[in-house]
């Protein structure tokens, strides 16, 4: 069975909306601080590190525990830039030629690759409160016009 009712509040939502009590909400919380960046990130995961990470921190939501799964997230996030870059380069439809010479129009893998990036973007997105019902039940505002929501719904690149 799974959980039930909203996600608890971190101890910073609690300090922000003025219902903070050390007696309740005083455990479990680690202290707040931005993980470091991990090594070996490809060059577009670093950039949306880079992007993601300071907004997040500024919330005052996060903490070094957090670093692998916001490098998932980057990781996810530059896996589906780099298939929109193809998608944008090779088109929907590639031709592909086999060893006889005959050619066959196929879909671009790169669109299998792009959605299933998408998909693991948005689940991380909620993960981290980034998205609309995740605010909502982290109780840290409304739409932040954050660039990686708005360029989700428009199907655009994240970088």
């Amino acid at each position: 069975m799974g959980k039930r009712g909203p996600a608890a509040k971190p101890k910073a939502a609690h300090k922000r909306s003025g219902n903070y009590r050390p007696s309740r909400h005083g455990k479990g919380d680690a202290p707040a601080s931005a993980p470091k960046k991990p090594r070996g990130m490809t060059p577009t995961a670093s950039k949306a590190w880079n992007r993601v990470v300071p907004d997040l921190d500024a919330l005052g939501y996060l903490n070094a525990v957090d670093q692998e799964g916001l490098r998932q997230l980057c990781e996810a996030i530059a896996e589906h830039d780099d298939a929109l870059a193809d998608i944008k380069k090779s088109g929907l439809v590639i031709t592909e030629v086999k060893g006889d010479g005959n050619q066959t129009r196929k879909p671009n893998p790169s669109l299998v690759i792009r959605q299933n990036a998408r998909k693991q973007v948005v689940s991380l997105l909620a993960q981290f409160g980034m998205t609309p019902a995740a605010r909502t039940g982290l109780d840290i505002g409304g739409g932040d016009g954050s660039d990686f929501m708005r360029l989700l719904a428009e199907g655009g690149s994240l970088n």
